[in-house]
């Protein structure tokens, strides 16, 4: 019997979503599902680029999205439970079709949400989702306000579990402790795009010229018009320095050698890079949505509130930051690297009690 009908016959776990490449939040996460669970057969949804607007996006989506029904159709009846990974927007549409083709096959179904653009109203498409599913589908939330706003938007029969991300962070970290170049270096990293906050970034490199010694790292691609443009201008700027596209473990090195990471976005859910840059023992700034308040302490983890000015905030925090001293900044990054351990060990824990 060849090997990879044996396999196929000992599936456990069915998992449908987008895995790498590309690489962003959601992809990285459902590969380290993945990573942790044996017996898995995958069904890849990834589209063909980050930048939504692209014509390979739109058509690798769309032939991935309908391999993937034919894949769960045709899996191995020794599947006992699917894992989906659900698309916001037109796309939800698809998500709807798996939890269907999952309750006709007697699948217990888990609805793993990596994103909070649904969750703030209520949406028809996952209505019908939770509807079809019934009792053998299960949510799971990266956190408990999210799984609260959920509650409150969609009536679901099965309280949703909640299982964090920060397992997904595998790479190993770089870790340095000794900073005396007599600065301040504030980063930020992400696919750069006006909903992930390049603008506040661009403000917030503006109104710190009167901060002596400050400079400022950008990382990651553009992925709208406004990010191009945005790039191109603090390109200009000799205290600003624009390394592109990282790998992972360019990555942690690019974390590492920040003083304070800023999280400028306005549209996440939990981002891996703030775990990452905790990992790596580094303070971060960030805006106060999604899950993004239970990922730390305050004294690791500055919030800034959505309606204020980011900018303005962050400067406050990060001058008050750097005037504590050495003995301070050496317990925020203690505390950084302690938030990140911790939460590790727990969501890992809560992903292989749910699935194992």
């Amino acid at each position: 019997m060849p090997a990879e009908v044996d396999r196929a016959r000992q599936t456990k776990t069915i998992l449908i979503g987008p895995f790498p490449p590309p690489a962003h939040g959601m992809a990285r996460v459902l590969e380290a599902v993945r990573n942790e669970l044996s017996d898995v057969e995958c069904l890849d949804t990834a589209a063909g680029s980050i930048r939504p607007g692209s014509r390979s996006f739109a058509w690798t989506k769309l032939r991935n999205c309908l391999g993937a029904i034919v894949g769960l159709a045709t899996a191995s009846r020794s599947a006992q439970r699917v894992v989906i990974a659900p698309d916001s927007g037109e796309g939800m549409l698809f998500s709807l079709l798996y939890v269907a083709l999952a309750r006709s096959r007697g699948l217990d179904i888990f609805v793993q949400h990596h994103t909070s653009s649904y969750l703030d109203g209520s949406s028809l498409m996952m209505r019908m989702m939770c509807r079809i599913g019934g009792r053998k589908l299960r949510h799971v939330m990266l956190c408990a306000s999210a799984s609260e706003t959920f509650r409150r938007h969609h009536r679901v029969d099965v309280a949703p579990l909640i299982i964090g991300n920060a397992y997904a962070v595998d790479s190993p970290p770089v870790r340095r402790t000794t900073f005396d170049r007599g600065g301040v270096v504030i980063g930020y990293l992400g696919n750069l795009s006006a909903a992930k906050g390049i603008e506040d970034f661009a403000a917030l490199v503006s109104i710190a010229r009167d901060q002596p010694g400050w400079s400022f790292r950008l990382g990651g691609p553009s992925v709208d018009a406004i990010a191009d443009r945005t790039v191109r201008r603090l390109a200009a700027d000799e205290r600003v320095e624009i390394v592109g596209e990282l790998d992972r473990h360019e990555v942690a090195e690019f974390l590492a050698d920040l003083d304070v990471f800023v999280m400028p976005s306005r549209q996440e859910a939990m981002p891996l890079v703030i775990w990452e840059s905790l990992r790596e023992g580094t303070p971060v700034v960030a805006r106060s949505i999604g899950c993004i308040p239970t990922m730390g302490r305050p004294d690791a983890v500055a919030l800034v509130d959505a309606d204020e000015q980011f900018a303005d905030a962050a400067r406050s925090v990060i001058a008050a930051w750097s005037e504590e001293g050495g003995e301070a900044n050496d317990h925020r990054r203690c505390s950084a690297r302690a938030i990140f351990t911790e939460a590790a060990a727990r969501d890992r824990a809560a992903l292989l009690a749910a699935l194992r």
